[in-house]
């Protein structure tokens, strides 16, 4: 029919011209792209690099607490005062004297005090005769094994019996029996000795 129109045909050169302008859009968007990825990996941290935590030297070691080192501190004489008192002080026949024994911290540290056989004793005299003393012999258990953490300005205290028996050194057997009467005790503890006190055996 007289007003249709047939397909247009496009000259092989404009044909391989268009072609050509699409490869090289392809192309520059491709290394536009590159391009992006490349910039962003250059780019440097914005955070600041971690520190390393310091190695503790070998010769470098924490040193103890003023506190750790005074629970440690053993108890000079310096330290303590003794006290004893008679309970009570005149003392049935048949009954064995006892005697409470105060230990005050009169120091300005606390310090540990440890009582036994070694460095406590318990001395009970009757004018000049020495009647007994838990020193004489080695397995005498009249001091208790005691240990104590003594704070500025406290107290402890602990009991002591006497079996009413006279004692010599090295252990020695004494076979004569004390009598009734007046006596007085002294106890002594890491070389601090209490005043003697009078006590009266029934």
């Amino acid at each position: 029919m007289a007003g249709k129109r047939g397909p247009v045909r496009l000259s092989p050169r404009v044909y391989w011209r268009r072609r050509l302008a699409v490869v090289i859009v392809l192309v520059g968007l491709v290394g536009i792209g590159w391009w992006i990825i490349a910039a962003n990996a250059s780019q440097p941290d914005a955070s600041p690099p971690a520190s390393p935590s310091p190695t503790p030297s070998g010769s470098a070691q924490a040193s103890p607490s003023p506190s750790a080192v005074a629970l440690d501190r053993p108890c000079t004489s310096g330290d303590i005062e003794v006290a004893v008192a008679p309970t009570p002080v005149n003392v049935p026949g048949g009954t064995n004297p006892a005697f409470d024994v105060t230990i005050t911290h009169t120091g300005s540290t606390p310090c540990k005090l440890t009582t036994s056989q070694e460095n406590s004793s318990l001395l009970v005299i009757s004018g000049s005769d020495r009647i007994y003393s838990s020193a004489d012999c080695p397995t005498d258990t009249t001091v208790p094994v005691n240990e104590y953490l003594l704070q500025e300005g406290s107290a402890e205290a602990l009991t002591l019996t006497w079996m009413r028996q006279r004692s010599a050194p090295g252990c020695e057997k004494v076979t004569a029996k004390p009598k009734t009467g007046y006596y007085k005790a002294t106890v002594t503890i890491q070389d601090v000795a209490s005043d003697a006190q009078t006590f009266v055996l029934n």
